[in-house]
């Protein structure tokens, strides 16, 4: 277990919503397994990968979880190169809330979502 503090912790998260057309939920699930496959298999350090889809299907929330900032700005590369078009192409961010301890060059590669930014200061993860 280890507490949350600024002073000893380097994890960070987010949650992207994005909206969607119903009848795009197929198509959506496919390109989230690709997705899911690719970053388990290739980024040991990406500790959280979830869709979830609300009952009307119009509305997705990709959450997303990091042992680093680093790992975080591989993840975004690695997604721009393989999955960005595809994902643009039937997911449309509306929101992104940002979570832990990003470092400035992740802030400044984020910034383009303009994510609402929480500071997390007390807690524990396992």
């Amino acid at each position: 277990m280890t507490l949350i503090s600024s002073d000893s912790n380097a994890w960070v998260s987010w949650t992207i919503t994005c909206s969607c057309e119903p009848d795009s939920f197929a198509q959506i699930c496919d390109l989230a397994t690709k997705m899911t496959a690719y970053f388990l298999s290739n980024e040991p350090d990406t500790t959280n990968f979830e869709f979830s889809i609300n009952s009307v299907h119009d509305e997705v929330h990709v959450y997303e979880r990091y042992s680093s900032s680093a790992q975080a700005l591989l993840h975004m590369k690695a997604f721009g190169e393989l999955f960005g078009s595809d994902f643009m192409a039937l997911l449309t961010p509306v929101k992104v809330v940002a979570y832990g301890f990003p470092t400035d060059e992740l802030s400044t590669a984020l910034s383009a979502l303009s994510p609402v930014k929480m500071t997390s200061f007390q807690g524990f993860c396992r």
